[in-house]
């Protein structure tokens, strides 16, 4: 029976109601794939939004967590990068699979680094079936193929034609970023790079990815997978749109580049998982795939 671990790696749980909620849903797939539900003791501490626990006590309840098969990351926010010494310093012979998104993109980095389990970009949908969230996420625990393409996601965009077949590593783009120099940065050589973020203008975009870019981070990347961008621009706003900014950014890398793909923060997102194998293809007259399984 596999053990799962639920822990806030970022910001706290705000109240009891909100603890039900998330227990009632991880209890909807432990009923589904048998696991055994274990809740870390920091879901009893209650705090108002944008509050994350002392570190030390973030990171102590990480170590527990290592020694389970699946460590769900119920919540983002921010303050999981001040575990980053804490977690490349802990050693396991285990390999968990790491579920969670948004912030806890610091944790999807130093699994990479570390060589730990397989990391899924996303989190627990409240029904395991007519979601994205919920099929996608199925379909990799009981080891289906799973495809989605501009038939049935028709917002999303060919930007640059290629075909690749890849790894991807998926992330929040500004808190990758801010992981240039440090030894959590993730080596995405090979891999496709499946990039989203909320709340940030076109220019910050393009600011994180130039970062990378400066730091020799996205050398080797051979796709460009871009997720939800969701941001409200000022009413005279009059520079480049995010596809704009990211069309530019697949000729650089001369790879292959999809805007729109649906995950991350929105309604309903996929969840990618990181390290698996993908077929990724983008053709010139706006024809995209990627399938994974």
């Amino acid at each position: 029976m596999p053990r799962v671990y639920i822990t806030p790696p970022s910001y706290a749980i705000q109240n009891p109601a909100e603890r039900a909620r998330t227990l009632k849903k991880a209890q909807s797939w432990a009923d589904a794939f048998g696991w055994e539900v274990t809740v870390s003791p920091l879901l009893k501490r209650y705090h108002q939004s944008g509050v994350w626990l002392p570190a030390e006590d973030r990171a102590a309840d990480l170590a527990t967590a290592l020694a389970y098969d699946i460590v769900w990351a119920f919540r983002g926010g921010y303050s999981a990068v001040q575990l980053v010494p804490y977690l490349l310093e802990m050693k396991t012979e285990n390999r968990p699979l790491l579920i969670g998104y948004s912030d806890i993109t610091v944790l999807h980095a130093c699994w990479h680094v570390q060589g730990w389990g397989p990391t899924l970009y996303g989190t627990l949908a409240e029904s395991l079936t007519e979601t994205r969230q919920g099929e996608s996420l199925a379909a990799y625990l009981r080891g289906e193929s799973f495809s989605v393409s501009n038939r049935t996601e028709a917002a999303a965009r060919v930007l640059r034609p290629g075909a690749v077949k890849a790894p991807i590593f998926a992330a929040c783009l500004v808190v990758l970023a801010g992981l240039c120099g440090t030894p959590a940065f993730p080596d995405l050589r090979g891999k496709i790079l499946a990039i989203e973020d909320v709340d940030e203008r076109p220019y910050a975009v393009d600011f994180a990815l130039t970062q990378m870019h400066l730091a020799g981070k996205l050398d080797g990347v051979v796709g460009l997978m871009a997720g939800s961008f969701h941001h409200t621009p000022p009413y005279d706003y009059g520079g480049p749109t995010v596809d704009e900014i990211l069309a530019k950014w697949g000729e650089i890398l001369n790879v292959p580049t999809v805007a729109r793909i649906p995950f991350g923060h929105m309604d309903d997102p996929l969840v990618l998982a990181t390290g698996t194998e993908v077929e990724f293809e983008a053709d010139v007259n706006g024809d995209w795939r990627v399938r994974w399984g």
